[in-house]
């Protein structure tokens, strides 16, 4: 529905498939799908004045979140027999200069995350993204890449608690969702707190806990 007040819907893509995830800033749709026939997700945009289109297909790589700032396209590729259902033989983080108005993208990236599984939340702004994902002890915890260099961050959760959801990512800080770390499965769908982190303070926060 564009304009959002318009009252007409408009199918602008279709398919048999299901799309993990859907962002937009402004006018610009990114979704990542795996299209009928393929066990791959592909990266998607749709703008009004523009038909859907695919925009970045990598190879033996399902794509669990995809994530928009102003500036920048960011996503996780991932890799493995059982990548579909959410356990990883590899993974990386990518990213992309502004997909607005453009058929295809150059694909940047490709830091290695120390991940076997679960990525789930991404969120990316200015020169950040921050995606959560499990460890090799299959505790959750947030991958922080700065794109301009490429350096990543694993910082763990603070003692008694669980990454729930990455939230936002802003000039200063990264916000989270946050709840006790307790098995208590009646938790499984809430957030507790919301936390934010200092961007200024990565080195220490990744050596924390």
């Amino acid at each position: 529905m564009f304009p959002p007040d318009s009252g007409a819907l408009v199918v602008v893509d279709q398919g048999s498939y299901q799309s993990d995830s859907a962002v937009a800033r402004a006018s610009l749709v990114i979704s990542n799908p795996a299209l009928a026939g393929s066990p791959d997700a592909v990266i998607r945009a749709w703008e009004p004045g523009r038909p859907s289109r695919t925009i970045v297909a990598q190879a033996d790589t399902d794509v669990p979140v995809v994530a928009l700032s102003d500036s920048l396209m960011a996503w996780v590729g991932t890799h493995g027999p059982q990548r579909r259902d959410g356990a990883y033989t590899a993974a990386e983080m990518y990213w992309t200069p502004s997909p607005a108005g453009k058929d295809s993208v150059p694909v940047m990236g490709g830091v290695s995350l120390p991940t076997i599984g679960g990525v789930s939340s991404l969120q990316t702004w200015g020169d950040y993204a921050v995606a959560m994902g499990a460890d090799a002890n299959k505790k959750r915890v947030l991958f922080v890449t700065r794109v301009s260099d490429g350096h990543l961050w694993t910082i763990r959760a603070r003692l008694g608690a669980f990454y729930q959801k990455v939230l936002a990512v802003t000039p200063t800080t990264i916000l989270f969702g946050e709840i006790d770390d307790s098995g208590d499965p009646a938790l499984g769908q809430q957030i507790q707190r919301l936390v934010r982190y200092d961007l200024t303070r990565l080195d220490d926060l990744a050596a924390a806990w």
